[in-house]
């Protein structure tokens, strides 16, 4: 019978033992399996970002008086995100922008720019280039140039245009506007 009970103890021991390594390995398959599935999501994210692909360029400006520009050229229009109709583009997806306009007027008066660069409809950064004069006489000859660049956050469906008072000059065609996603929100 002694030698019974040292058997069953020997055998608890080592059923304890074999207990405690598989709750281990348990352990670490399931840290594993988190690692693997957290990874698969960065992964995934990672794909979605690469997919979002958001930039345009447009120029040859124009304006009937105080207004959106309107630009008749298309040099890029990636996602379809510049309507030319409407002279805005609109974000498709959340994230940081990044927008340059430079604004060139090449008629013969006094070459005025009073611009913004505006996000839904409010000023965000502004563009003025105003030719003196001296003793009433214009102190420059040539095209009036202003030009903004600006970084910022836009939400899904917000828009970007530019607009110009009825101060600028009217010969606009040399303005472009470009655009472009930086970092879409994951």
């Amino acid at each position: 019978m002694y030698h019974c009970d040292r058997n069953v103890v020997f055998f608890k021991a080592h059923q304890q033992t074999a207990k405690k390594e598989l709750d281990h390995h348990t352990k670490t398959l399931n840290k594993a399996n988190e690692n693997i599935q957290q990874l698969t999501r960065r992964n995934q994210n990672i794909e979605t970002r690469l997919g979002k692909r958001v930039a345009f360029t447009v120029l040859g400006a124009s304006r009937q008086s105080s207004g959106i520009l309107k630009f008749s050229q298309v040099r890029l229009n990636e996602g379809s995100v510049f309507d030319t109709t409407t002279g805005q583009f609109t974000s498709p997806y959340a994230g940081l922008y990044g927008f340059t306009a430079s604004i060139i007027e090449s008629g013969s008066g006094d070459n005025n720019i009073v611009c913004d660069m505006r996000k839904n409809g409010s000023i965000y950064v502004s563009m003025v280039s105003q030719q003196g004069k001296i003793d009433h006489i214009r102190a420059t000859h040539g095209w009036g140039t202003a030009t903004a660049a600006a970084t910022q956050y836009l939400g899904k469906g917000d828009s970007v245009d530019v607009w110009c008072n009825s101060e600028t000059g009217t010969l606009l065609y040399w303005s472009s506007f470009s655009g472009f996603l930086i970092n879409p929100d994951p």
